[in-house]
């Protein structure tokens, strides 16, 4: 008798549950029927440039040109961060043991104020340091980068220093080349192996005078000490520069596309006031008509005309623009003006609606922008230059104290400079200067800030007023009688009904 056993089985292991996967959904990451024509992977930023730069600075000095918003913005620019006068230096020179050196301080910038001329700093003779200084600020706006060439020695005028404006173009932005030396040229600058610019390929005009382009251009190699390439990154490693107006200028061109066909179609409106149509029963009509065989007749005001048989008039009365024309160029306007970062008001020059409250914050958010250019003006521009002036100038000797020249081994105690932007009034300055006499009141200001925040020098204002009160005296007039506790005691006193009306 056989018996057969079943083998037994094992019971089956149940499958590990697998892991729950969390993902962090972002709507602007996702990929819909909205969605699928937006890019999902991000350009590098030197590709993007290379490929659009040139045809972003085309456009933008096409519009800059042509386009009444640019232009205003190029010209808000320049005149805020510059101003009529330009960045002005004061320079505070120190002795060993701290004290200031009036002489030194005053014979350093009155050197400086003669190197500014357009004769000695601009090697063309046709800017003068302010005008250069606006050339830097609108060259950017528009070209988003700016490009001079520094040039030193003999032929660089008395103070062996000057400075020769160059047009960003000639930086060309598809020269890329790899060097022996393991350089690399990309978009027309040489650098190192760490990305430090090495040196500038420019474009040789004397060969290319900018007519035919040819696809080798003669370049010349300056190295890098010997030029300045400014321009504000938005992103790291960025190697040029964008035009400030990239974001608004599609904007402002069809705009300004929007403006022209309703001017045109008002033009037309007013100048048509119909047309004749001829029935099957139109007899022969014997009057004007011009080359095509269309019917001419004048339109006198008070005048009605009877038409010949079979003619009819359909009047062409077209209502446009229509009352939604200033909403949407305000909105448009809204728009660009937040891409180039400034205030719509600003931008429009339109201060329709506005009250003291709007107006004010409006302008002080556009300071904001024009102070943060100011700094990138002075840190990028402005002390670069002067160091380099001011060494070329005490190497040459042409800064003197009583017709001794300065020594340059004391270089570093001379680089001193203080640089003073413009600064800009307020609407109401009673309520400003009430505000810098309480700070002052608990020594939370200085005067001297005060002063120089207002784009002036503290100690020429101080020399002024040491000058009036002594011109005073030679006169007659005793400066306690003019001025009495911060109140002119001479002429109309200010009442209280005045203070009130200040306050509201």
């Amino acid at each position: 008798m056989f018996r057969f056993f079943r083998k037994k089985q094992e019971p089956e292991q149940k499958a590990e549950p697998k892991p729950r996967t969390y993902i962090r959904n972002y709507n602007a990451g996702k990929t819909d029927l909205l969605t699928q024509s937006w890019g999902t992977q991000p350009i590098p930023v030197n590709q993007s440039i290379q490929l659009n730069l040139s045809a972003m600075r085309a456009r933008s000095r096409e519009q800059a040109a042509n386009n009444d918003y640019v232009k205003r913005f190029v010209k808000a620019v320049r005149s805020n961060v510059v101003g009529p006068k330009g960045v002005t230096l004061q320079v505070d020179v120190r002795n060993n043991n701290g004290s200031r050196d009036p002489l030194a301080s005053e014979a350093i910038e009155q050197a400086f104020k003669d190197w500014s001329r357009k004769a000695n700093c601009d090697i063309c003779g046709i800017a003068c340091f302010a005008d250069i200084q606006r050339l830097v600020m609108s060259s950017m706006a528009i070209d988003g980068e700016f490009l001079a060439r520094k040039v030193f020695g003999r032929d660089a005028g008395k103070y062996g220093y000057q400075l020769q404006l160059l047009d960003p173009e000639l930086l060309d932005v598809t020269f890329d080349q790899d060097m022996p030396n393991g350089n690399f040229i990309y978009m027309g600058i040489e650098y190192s192996e760490y990305g430090k610019p090495v040196a500038y390929h420019l474009i040789d005009r004397n060969h290319d005078k900018g007519v035919n382009v040819e696809f080798k251009r003669k370049r010349k190699r300056i190295p890098a000490d010997q030029i300045i390439h400014l321009f504000i990154p938005d992103l790291v490693q960025q190697k040029r520069g964008v035009p400030w107006t990239a974001s608004a200028l599609n904007r402002l061109k069809n705009l300004s596309g929007y403006e022209h066909a309703a001017v045109v179609n008002a033009r037309v409106g007013a100048s048509k006031m119909g047309f004749f149509t001829r029935g099957e029963e139109a007899g022969e009509y014997t009057g004007e008509e011009q080359e095509d065989g269309s019917l001419v007749t004048d339109a006198d005001p008070g005048t009605f005309e009877v038409l010949p048989d079979g003619y009819n008039f359909t009047s062409f009365n077209p209502d446009y623009p229509h009352n939604q024309y200033g909403e949407f160029t305000k909105a448009c306007l809204r728009g660009a003006a937040s891409g180039l970062g400034i205030s719509y008001n600003t931008l429009a020059n339109d201060l329709e609606g506005v009250n003291f409250s709007s107006i004010r914050a409006g302008v002080l958010e556009d300071r904001e922008m024009w102070k943060e250019l100011q700094e990138f003006l002075i840190e990028s521009f402005l002390i670069d230059v002067f160091e380099d002036w001011l060494r070329m100038a005490l190497l040459t000797s042409n800064i003197k104290v009583k017709g001794k020249p300065l020594n340059i081994t004391r270089f570093d105690r001379y680089n001193a400079p203080r640089w003073m932007p413009r600064r800009w009034a307020w609407v109401d300055p009673l309520k400003d200067s009430k505000a810098n006499e309480a700070l002052v009141g608990m020594n939370a200001a200085s005067v001297s800030e005060i002063i120089r925040d207002r784009g002036r020098d503290p100690e020429q204002v101080y020399n002024e007023i040491a000058r009036d009160k002594e011109l005073m005296e030679e006169i007659g007039i005793k400066p306690e009688e003019v001025v009495d506790d911060g109140k002119v005691q001479s002429g109309s006193d200010q009442s209280g009904d005045d203070d009130a009306n200040a306050d509201d």
